[in-house]
Order: structure tokens, then C-alpha cells, then sequence
């Protein structure tokens, strides 16, 4: 099966209906025809092209299930989806410089999304307070709320990590501050705002036209967490660290 194939079978609505029907166990085909609202026909076209494609298959009992592939498909499906819903935000905010072994569309579409420049900055200084350890944070311009929340950390014995993008000003408030466990790096070019603790991570995406948008961010834990840290720890050995 070539990408086109794959990709025509997936691009008619009811044919990714059959495959999200299909999610929560077998059906016979009179379900398929109540829960599309089509034709019978209608409804056998569609299943014999997800069958040729190797998506579906008909069992024992003669209902529709979905393949050990569907299986995989649906999570295609629920990434095609996401990506028409935001089709804006997507066309808006780049991340060519992601690493492409991180899976984004999964990780953002299973994100808590935070909207507005109020909600962000709170989101902001919500992560930086729930740190136990370490902070890592990406910035292309630094927040001055941000930097008092950095020197609160600082003087309880977290350690803060900071990527900057090179040619930025360093903010006289982390010069003067002389802190241990304070570290500061610069990279060319950002793939993204971030701050990740241990807790917990918040990023602000890049726009198209370079700067970042403080009126959307992602914010979450666990798989969020980890995709945040394998991003930070990628550029943060490529940084150039910054004498204070």
C-alpha cells in the first residue's frame, strides 16, 4: 500500500467515520448504515475500499472490526482531526525546528491548552511555583515576573537553567544576582518559549513571523513533561554558556 492510497482512504468523512465507529468494538453493517446515516451501498463501498487498504475486515460472524493497522490508524485519524480543527494555529506557529522524532500533534492534542495573555502568564508563574528541584526554561525575551519567580527559586536552592537566544540582553537582575545554581545558555534560533520543572511544563509557540505568541500555550505533566525535557536537553547541549 503506497501514502496516496492510505491517504484517499482517509480522506472521505465517512470513511473515518467507520473507522471511529469501529473504535469501541465490532459492528454488523446495519449499525454502520444507522450510525452514518448513508446508504446501505453507501456504507459497502466505503468498508471494501478500508478492506483493501488492510483497515478493516469482516469476522466470523460477519462484522465489521478494525485490523491490527486500523488500530494504528485511529490514532492517525484522531492526529487528522486535531490538525483540521486548528488548521489557523498550525498554519500560524512553526515547529520546523522540533526534533521529528518527537511526536507534537499527539502531544499537543492531549495537552490543556491555554488561551490569553493573562491565562499564559499565569500559567507561567504556576509551573515556575510548583518546582521541587530544577527549572528549565527557553525565552527569547525574558518577563520580569518571571525573573522574580527565577530569584525566589533561586534563593530556596532550585536550580534554574536558561536558554537564550543569542544577541538578547541578559536582565541585570540575573547578573547581579550571583546565585548559585543559577545557569544561562545561548542558542542561534528558539524552537520555542518554555519552562519545565519537575512537576510540570508550559510552552508558548513560535509564529511564523519569528516572535512568540503569549496568547496561546500548551501546559501539562507526565508525557507532556518528558516531550518538554527531551526538547530542552536537545538544545541545551548545543548552547553556549554565558558568564555572569
Amino acid at each position: 500500500m503506497k501514502e496516496h492510497e492510505l491517504m484517499f482512504g482517509l480522506s472521505h468523512n465517512a470513511r473515518k467515520s467507520i473507522v471511529e465507529l469501529l473504535r469501541n468494538g465490532d459492528k454488523r453493517h446495519l449499525e454502520l448504515c444507522k450510525g452514518l446515516k448513508i446508504s446501505a451501498p453507501e456504507v459497502t463501498r466505503h468498508c471494501k475500499i478500508l478492506a483493501d487498504l488492510g483497515i478493516v475486515r469482516k469476522n466470523s460472524r460477519s462484522m465489521y472490526q478494525l485490523t491490527g493497522m486500523g488500530q494504528h490508524i485511529l490514532d492517525l485519524v484522531d492526529k487528522i482531526d486535531f490538525l483540521e480543527t486548528n488548521r489557523a494555529f498550525f498554519e500560524e506557529h512553526d515547529f520546523d525546528m522540533i526534533p521529528r522524532e518527537l511526536d507534537t500533534i499527539s502531544i499537543l492534542k492531549n495537552a490543556e491548552i491555554v488561551e490569553g495573555a493573562l491565562n499564559m502568564l499565569d500559567g507561567l508563574l504556576a509551573v515556575n511555583n510548583e518546582a521541587m528541584d530544577n527549572i528549565n526554561c527557553i525565552f527569547q525575551e525574558t518577563i520580569s515576573h518571571v525573573i522574580m519567580e527565577h530569584l525566589e527559586q533561586l534563593n530556596r536552592g532550585i536550580r534554574v537553567n536558561i536558554l537564550i537566544k543569542e544577541g538578547e540582553r541578559i536582565p541585570h537582575e540575573y547578573i547581579e544576582s550571583s546565585m548559585l545554581g543559577l545557569e544561562i545558555r545561548q542558542i542561534p534560533e528558539i524552537p520555542m518559549g518554555m519552562i519545565a520543572t519537575d512537576s510540570g511544563a508550559i510552552i508558548i509557540p513560535k509564529h511564523k513571523r519569528g516572535i512568540l505568541d503569549y496568547g496561546f500555550g500548551a501546559i501539562g505533566q507526565d508525557e507532556f513533561l518528558r516531550y518538554c525535557d527531551s526538547i530542552f536537553s536537545y538544545y541545551w547541549v548545543q548552547g553556549n554558556r554565558v558568564i555572569l
